[in-house]
């Protein structure tokens, strides 16, 4: 038996032992907030529980970056993320000139004069819930495939979303509604083998 570890005993939460398979984590207390729930579960970004040891500012329950809650960070102009309603762009920048302004506005740009049709393909297998970075895998996609589709100008333009693991998906049509393909890319989740065939 390992230290810290016990298997087929009575499982009291809090007492700093974890039971495997009853409990995810038991850090000696019975508090919430700190990692480790009072109910010895996990405790992570949406699940509702502000956990300031964790460095997390906000969570409001929910995996939806695009409201004033990003990755448990509160949402600011320049963090990457489109936030609904009050920015027109977001490219991860406060830099005036490459056609988001440091005010989360667009900037005129020279326009093609040929509309444009974009497909957008990203890989969802399991592979893609690997920590690159501060984030995941495919976080890091969903934010490049987001910044990408706020520099797009969908009076003109469309994009669509195609994604795999095992399977091929299309998640959305081409389309010139911003919205659609941004609500597309963010539904994403990570699952399953790749198909390399």
């Amino acid at each position: 038996m390992a230290s810290g570890v016990r298997v087929g005993t009575t499982n009291i939460c809090g007492d700093g032992i974890i039971e495997t398979g009853v409990e995810e984590c038991d850090d000696s207390n019975n508090n919430n907030g700190d990692g480790c729930t009072m109910l010895c579960q996990a405790e992570f970004c949406g699940d509702g529980t502000i956990q300031l040891l964790l460095g997390e500012q906000c969570d409001d329950s929910n995996f939806n970056n695009h409201d004033s809650c990003a990755e448990c960070q509160n949402a600011f102009c320049g963090d990457g993320f489109l936030l609904i309603g009050s920015e027109q762009c977001d490219d991860g920048n406060n830099a005036n000139g490459d056609g988001c302004d440091a005010a989360c506005e667009f900037e005129p740009t020279g326009q093609c004069s040929t509309p444009v049709d974009v497909m957008l393909l990203i890989d969802r297998s399991g592979s893609m819930n690997l920590q690159d970075g501060l984030n995941t895998r495919l976080q890091n996609a969903k934010s490049a495939a987001v910044t990408f589709v706020n520099q797009v100008n969908f009076t003109n333009d469309e994009v669509g979303l195609a994604s795999f693991n095992h399977l091929a998906t299309l998640n959305q049509e081409l389309t010139n509604v911003q919205a659609d393909v941004l609500s597309a890319i963010n539904s994403l989740n990570a699952t399953g083998q790749t198909n390399i065939g």
